[in-house]
């Protein structure tokens, strides 16, 4: 059950429920001292705003508001709601914007700038069969897409950590690595590790495909991440298909760019 109510927030009180900012996203220096700035000009005004606290007792609002509290010594009356659900973060629309990546962060998913990556990615591809579609995946559409694929979140721990972000993107390895594994994990598993320490024949897809992208590197014109995830699905069709092949190039249409078992 939820409560409010209006109190005089203290530099001590503001302090108590900053203690309690337990997943929230980092605290942006810049914004604190804008609103003490705003505090000592006077120009603080009570709007109805709120500190949000959750059930479990989880800041989830109000924290650069508290914390120029603190910092600026002077005490301000808010309104302070009690007792919300862990899930109400992802509906505040606060001064300073909120990031997928932030409301994924507050629940708690790790790798949440990743993670929130591959479910645009995922989202856009479901809908369109192209991840670069340009879809806006919400917050709460990500939460769902999460519930259904559990191992989404897998993916996106890889695609965070894997060695290979130094060539390819860490949205594009961490989609790839949960599509492909929806296909056939078996596959998806070898692909990444011979992608990751090298080894196979000379015309194997994932050699050619990582002297692509590396020679890219040093190249004026940069391929677009949706170019280079194009490359790691045609490498990946070919591996599968245990094709040698001599050089690669994506498809001329973008709609065969993101199909899997194609040749």
């Amino acid at each position: 059950m939820t409560s409010q109510q209006i109190i005089l927030i203290t530099p001590e009180i503001a302090e108590y429920f900053l203690s309690l900012n337990k997943n929230n996203r980092p605290l942006n220096v810049r914004h604190v001292d804008s609103l003490v700035s705003a505090i000592g000009r006077g120009e603080w005004v009570f709007n109805g705003d709120a500190i949000r606290i959750t059930k479990s007792h989880n800041l989830i609002d109000g924290q650069h508001r508290l914390a120029a509290i603190v910092k600026s010594g002077v005490p301000i009356q808010m309104l302070v709601i009690r007792g919300l659900d862990e899930t109400a973060f992802l509906t505040i629309d606060c001064g300073k914007t909120r990031s997928s990546s932030d409301s994924l962060n507050v629940i708690g998913y790790k790798n949440s700038t990743t993670t929130a990556s591959v479910c645009r990615l995922y989202g856009n591809y479901k809908k369109t069969g192209n991840p670069y579609a340009g879809l806006r995946i919400t917050a709460h559409e990500m939460v769902d897409i999460i519930s259904q694929h559990e191992n989404i979140i897998e993916s996106g721990s890889f695609g965070a950590n894997n060695s290979s972000k130094n060539i390819i993107p860490s949205s594009v390895l961490g989609f790839s690595h949960f599509v492909f594994g929806e296909y056939n994990e078996v596959f998806r598993d070898e692909f990444f590790s011979m992608l990751e320490i090298g080894g196979g024949y000379a015309n194997n897809s994932t050699i050619l495909l990582k002297k692509i992208l590396t020679n890219n590197l040093s190249q004026r014109t940069k391929m677009q991440s949706a170019e280079k995830c194009a490359f790691v699905f045609m490498a990946f069709n070919k591996f599968v298909k245990n094709i040698p092949v001599k050089r690669q190039a994506i498809p001329k249409e973008r709609t065969d760019w993101f199909k899997l078992g194609a040749e």
